[in-house]
């Protein structure tokens, strides 16, 4: 028979209660008492289970400590620099544009790419030692080197320790002093556009068009620099050539100009 301890206890608690009353208070104490504990029985359950039952984790309650023990992160392979096959590829294309094209300003991208690939100085100046590493790379893979020039790139574009300016900037009609590799490795913007030749047919609309009209017939003297700006240089150079052309010399590049200048370059063209 299982035992109610909480009927027992309230008829103790009751039955302690009525001696104040005497026997028969003991025994209506000890009654009621044992019918009020099983009323109560069930407060008194929950109560005794919120206070030793294991707590519950709560959704706002702080995580757990992690274990100590647990496996460390696999480490993740370090990534190469560049790997072989960016270093051929960077090879092929300065090659393949040596090939095509010789030393070219217009190139020096790949020049630099293939230096930076190969972990060299990377100037877009191709000297002996890059020179070197690209052949070097390009017989690992079995490509021919393109047959070009081995320069030192130390003195100036005078053909000897580099290209000359006719053809690093690829204009033939390049005049003027041949600057240092040291002090003018790369022209400006500018300088480039000054170089690039005028086809034939190419109608003159503006001054830039105007400087490298008049640098490649020959009246920029030295080479004017096509920035796109009328100034004394361009004024004395567009003299010139009015007085050639046999048209007011007043050094304004105007559309009169311009006109006879888009004739001109057709006529070197055709001659």
């Amino acid at each position: 028979m299982k035992i109610d301890w909480y009927r027992i206890g309230g008829a103790v608690l009751g039955a302690a209660a009525g001696t104040i009353a005497g026997p028969l208070g003991i025994a209506v104490g000890a009654t009621m008492g044992y019918v009020g504990g099983g009323w109560a029985e069930p407060s008194l359950k929950r109560v005794e289970q919120s206070i030793f039952a294991p707590a519950k984790a709560s959704p706002f309650s702080a995580p757990a400590p992690a274990d100590k023990k647990a496996a460390p992160l696999t480490p993740q392979p370090a990534t190469a620099a560049m790997a072989p096959d960016v270093v051929k590829a960077a090879a092929i294309n300065m090659n393949t544009a040596l090939g095509t094209n010789g030393y070219k300003v217009a190139d020096q991208p790949l020049y630099t790419a293939f230096q930076k690939a190969a972990g060299l100085k990377s100037d877009g100046l191709p000297g002996k030692v890059t020179m070197s590493k690209l052949k070097e790379v390009l017989d690992t893979n079995g490509v021919a080197m393109a047959s070009v020039k081995i320069y030192s790139w130390e003195g100036g574009y005078d053909g000897v320790s580099a290209p000359n300016m006719q053809e690093w900037t690829g204009n033939p009609n390049f005049s003027g002093p041949s600057p240092l590799v040291s002090q003018n490795p790369m022209p400006t913007a500018s300088q480039v556009a000054a170089s690039i030749p005028v086809a034939a047919g190419t109608q003159i609309k503006t001054i830039q068009d105007v400087q490298r009209a008049l640098n490649q017939l020959g009246y920029g003297k030295p080479p004017l620099v096509a920035d796109g700006v009328s100034g004394p240089k361009t004024e004395a150079a567009t003299k010139a050539f009015q007085a050639a052309a046999g048209l007011a010399t007043d050094g304004i590049p105007g559309p009169q100009v311009m006109a006879a200048l888009s004739s001109a370059i057709g006529s070197q063209a055709a001659s």
